[in-house]
């Protein structure tokens, strides 16, 4: 199974990799996004020589059960199995710098602008 986030070069090459019968669940194409060309993914026929299946999948769909699933990731934290990573930037002057940093891949985790 592939988790797909990314789409574009990474998907490509991966698709090379399935093994038959394959599940592809398609939760974004970050980079996609800001793209000047909308290419899609041009050796689509691996999916049809793999027998492969993609469903798309949105976390909006999962809603109900958000409560249960930060519940389930604050135990987690603190059992030290899961890590949170932030990039904290200070100071609202930094603001543009600091937006500018998602798009250049300077950051790592959650990128937090402090301005108190």
């Amino acid at each position: 199974m592939v988790f797909e986030n990314v789409g574009g070069a990474v998907m490509e090459a991966e698709v090379f990799t399935l093994a038959h019968h394959a599940r592809i669940v398609l939760c974004g194409l970050i980079s996609e996004y800001n793209s000047p060309e909308k290419l899609g993914l041009r050796n689509l026929w691996q999916i049809l020589a793999r027998r492969a299946t993609i469903h798309g999948f949105l976390i909006a769909d999962y809603a109900p059960r958000f409560a249960e699933g930060a519940a389930q990731m604050a135990q987690w934290l603190a059992e030290g199995r899961l890590r949170a990573d932030e990039d904290v930037q200070e100071g609202l002057e930094n603001a543009y710098p600091a937006f500018m940093r998602l798009f250049s891949g300077a950051n790592t985790g959650k990128l937090v602008l402090k301005i108190a």
